[in-house]
């Protein structure tokens, strides 16, 4: 029978330490609001396009 692998888990420590590092090497978070996405709305896709052509 296969073995299962071991699948790495982040803890809140290890998170917290490595955000720590992350803003002690000069690193900066942004507050991103409530309801933003990282993704271009469909508007924004086709006037990228039309502009491009």
């Amino acid at each position: 029978m296969p073995t299962r692998k071991e699948v790495p888990r982040e803890t809140h420590q290890s998170i917290e330490e490595q955000t720590a590092e992350f803003l002690k090497s000069g690193g900066e978070i942004t507050e991103v609001p409530t309801g933003t996405s990282g993704k271009k709305s469909i508007a924004d896709r086709n006037r990228e396009k039309e502009s491009s052509s």
